[in-house]
């Protein structure tokens, strides 16, 4: 099934009518316009689309937040301020991703619903743009036209690459990397450890006599992947042999890849699977070999998913917690689009083992 490519932002979900207004006018004021007065309410409601009811609930929240106030003949006026580093300047933040908001993962989901929560209560709105595009191996026009076009918005680099990246320090455009950041670049980033659960896995598995294992997982040019991997080998190789075995996004790819390796010789007996679609897949053709658990073989999931509770046996898995990412992405973004320091180069959200049954 193909998606088609989105190429204006639009808004993540549960956002309401009066916000976007706010949102709106609030970007109008920065940008120097209606300095003598707003226009009367009937215009605008007729330039936003929107009911008298929804004017004059952003106006009352705008006058609350201090960026009106009642002038002459009770007309709303903007305030003149002085900008202060620790007052939000920007009006929005937008989400760059190459997938559609429809194919993101429920971590994915949760945490950028969370980061939306966190930014609306400074009053900075949460937009989504899809432009595979931008996500191409010569991109920077394109980021150039984008960031153009939206003058003072604030960025989230969602699966990104070098390039993309290396444009966004280089231009000193406002900008955090939610994923792993390539080595070199200079942007604020919120990542996964990874690395963390790659070496706690092979432990873990060799602990409970496990000394032949092996990782499961889609090729991938993030830069957190490529360390993933590494750790995995490094930690293998202190207990026994560790290999990465690399397979397609489908559910055929995978299991010819596995299938392959667990009917070879020496085949491993400890297994990390990236997908916890694929180590459902998994589990389910060990069962058809006869295996049964506690036994020969251990399984991990290294994603987590509410599904991996409801399988006979359960299967073991790594937890990570979207709130807290968000909760970090929220911190770096306001500090960043307050024109404070950054809050360090790199935060780390760590693993937990969620303890099932095939471990």
């Amino acid at each position: 099934m193909s998606h088609r490519p989105v190429t204006q932002p639009f808004s993540i979900p549960r956002v309401s009518l009066a916000a976007h207004v706010v949102e709106a006018i609030a970007r109008e004021l920065a940008a120097g316009r209606w300095s003598a007065g707003l226009p009367p309410e009937r215009e605008l409601c007729a330039l936003l689309q929107v009911s008298r009811t929804t004017i004059r609930a952003a106006l009352a929240e705008l006058e609350r937040r201090g960026h009106l106030r009642r002038g002459a003949r009770r007309r709303p006026e903007p305030v003149k301020r002085q900008r202060s580093s620790g007052a939000v300047r920007h009006a929005q933040v937008l989400v760059l991703a190459p997938l559609g908001f429809d194919q993101f993962g429920r971590f994915e989901l949760i945490w950028l619903d969370v980061l939306r929560e966190q930014l609306a209560a400074h009053g900075v709105a949460l937009h989504f743009m899809h432009r595979p595009r931008a996500f191409s191996p010569r991109p920077q026009r394109l980021l150039a036209e984008m960031v153009a076009q939206n003058p003072g918005a604030g960025w989230v680099l969602l699966r990104s690459s070098r390039v993309m990246q290396e444009w966004f320090a280089a231009n000193r455009v406002p900008a955090i990397v939610a994923g792993s950041r390539h080595e070199g670049v200079k942007l604020p980033s919120v990542e996964i450890d990874v690395e963390a659960v790659a070496r706690h896995a092979v432990h873990h598995l060799a602990a409970c006599g496990h000394r032949r294992v092996a990782f499961f997982v889609e090729p991938s040019p993030a830069a957190g992947q490529r360390r993933s991997e590494d750790a995995f080998r490094d930690a293998g190789a202190a207990v026994g042999s560790a290999e990465v075995v690399h397979h397609g996004a489908t559910r055929a790819e995978f299991l010819r890849a596995f299938t392959r390796r667990l009917s070879g010789d020496d085949p491993p007996t400890g297994l990390l699977v990236e997908r916890s679609t694929h180590a459902l897949t998994a589990l389910t053709w060990l069962l058809r070999q006869g295996v049964r658990w506690p036994g020969k073989f251990a399984l991990l999931s290294r994603e987590d998913t509410a599904s991996l509770d409801h399988t006979t046996p359960a299967i073991s898995s790594y937890r990570f917690d979207p709130a807290l990412f968000a909760r970090k992405a929220a911190r770096l973004l306001h500090s960043l689009l307050s024109g404070g320091p950054l809050l360090g180069a790199v935060h780390l959200v760590q693993p937990k083992l969620v303890r099932r049954e095939t471990v």
